[in-house]
């Protein structure tokens, strides 16, 4: 029997959908996000160095900062909310001893000395599939600073005494460049250490600390200021994450599109979405005490966490390279001549885990958003971690919360069945009183409801 012109049609609209999936699969695989993941799984770009810098012990005094306009020009600069300031100079692979690669249980880290900023974190225990590694997977990249990604954890101290200003970061010193975090330790701590010249004579030693936990995706970080110059120190601390707009690496074309912005907590609101097409239109800015700014990505977010005791001011920028800055300023701190003082931030970059961002600052957890039925989701998902931490596997846990769901609902569903099957009893003489009563449609609801109550339906 000959097939007829409609199936062939039909048939030929399907392969052809069929080839174009998987064209777009195949384009996506070899130019797409899955080719610009392999392109930045190694350590992240590094900037120019001045010369004069020595990789370590302390760099020379009058050498150690690069000179204005060799790097980039992130630095808030302004009292109190940051304004434009010049772009980042081309990335460069050279100079890579000057990256400081950090490894924990959770993460693989790396510190560039120049500014201290964090410019990659892999996390080690949350993998992704990519055409050229198959199903073993490599370590989610959540921070990055390659050719074609830009997300990286900057902090530092501005204000009139600060060394980190637009186009000149301080080039810090480490004493190894590798440190590794055994699971059995309590914490490791690192220490970054740079000296300048004061201007009124003198010198000021800066160090930058960081301290992990073999557990944690919470990092400290503190800026500590030795004065070792006969004028105060007069200072103030800026942690901001500097990313660029694309969307997350991984997935495909057809692949979901969650959120991807920035979030604060503020006190008109725990939780408060701005989205990157909104800081385009201008700069957010909001006065919290403690609080937290963050950038939100799907199932992972990084968030600087101001000091709770300290009144902070949160921003959301665009820069003038197009790449977006979200972060906060802290108040001045004054270091007095001879003596010694900081000021504290904390780190959270990694997965959303109620319980770990719980654990990190307060709100921190409304960044799992379960949209308008929340209210809902929350006590759902708290019973289903509970069974999670019995049973240890996830899938077993929904069975158990789906049971659990049904022994509760059990009653309501009981009744409803039987008043179903005395309705089915009732039929006939329903459509008897239909047929009797079908020019009165008052009388006939009057009979049906004296038939439900004599019933019980």
């Amino acid at each position: 029997m000959p097939v007829s012109t409609e199936i062939q049609r039909i048939a030929l609209l399907i392969a052809i959908a069929v080839l174009g999936y998987l064209l777009v699969r195949a384009w996506d695989a070899d130019y797409g996000k899955g080719a610009r993941e392999a392109a930045s799984r190694g350590a992240p770009m590094v900037e120019p160095v001045a010369a004069g810098a020595s990789p370590s012990g302390d760099a020379p005094l009058a050498n150690d900062v690069p000179p204005a306009g060799s790097v980039s020009g992130d630095v808030p600069s302004v009292a109190d909310v940051p304004s434009a300031a010049p772009g980042d100079a081309p990335v460069s692979p050279a100079s890579a001893e000057r990256l400081v690669r950090v490894t924990t249980p959770l993460l693989d880290l790396w510190i560039d000395r120049l500014g201290g900023d964090i410019v990659g974190v892999a996390l080690r225990k949350h993998l992704q599939a990519l055409p050229e590694v198959g199903d073993a997977g490599v370590p989610v990249r959540l921070l990055d600073r390659s050719s074609v990604h830009v997300y990286v954890a900057q902090s530092g101290l501005r204000g009139r005494d600060g060394r980190d200003k637009a186009g000149s970061r301080p080039l810090y010193n480490a004493e190894s460049p590798h440190y590794t975090l055994d699971s059995e330790a309590e914490s490791l701590e690192i220490s970054l250490r740079h000296r300048a010249p004061h201007p009124d004579g003198g010198e000021v030693v800066l160090r930058k600390r960081f301290t992990f936990r073999p557990g944690e995706y919470r990092i400290g970080v503190e800026h500590v200021v030795e004065n070792r110059s006969a004028t105060p120190f007069r200072g103030e601390l800026f942690a901001q994450l500097k990313r660029d707009g694309s969307r997350p690496e991984g997935g495909t074309f057809f692949g979901p599109r969650p959120y991807v912005g920035a979030a604060f907590t503020t006190p008109e609101s725990r939780y408060e979405k701005v989205d990157f097409e909104d800081i385009d239109e201008g700069m957010f800015r909001a006065d919290v005490r403690g609080g937290w700014a963050a950038i939100l990505q799907h199932y992972f977010l990084a968030a600087w966490i101001g000091d709770p005791e300290q009144a902070n001011v949160y921003y959301g920028r665009r820069l003038p390279d197009g790449n977006y800055a979200v972060g906060y300023i802290g108040p001045e701190f004054v270091v007095p001549a001879g003596g010694t003082a900081g000021a504290n931030a904390a780190l959270y970059v990694g997965p959303k885990v109620q319980k770990r961002l719980e654990a990190a600052a307060p709100n921190l957890y409304l960044a799992v958003d379960y949209g308008i039925l929340w209210w809902l989701s929350v006590p759902l998902f708290r019973v289903l971690d509970a069974i999670h931490s019995v049973v240890d596997n996830w899938g077993v846990a929904i069975v158990l919360l789906t049971l659990c769901v049904k022994l509760l609902l059990y009653p309501l569903a009981s009744a409803g069945f039987k008043s179903m099957a005395k309705m089915k009893l009732l039929a006939p003489q329903m459509k008897r009183l239909q047929e009797r009563h079908a020019g009165d449609r008052q009388k006939l609801t009057q009979e049906m409801m004296a038939l439900y109550r004599k019933e019980g339906a």
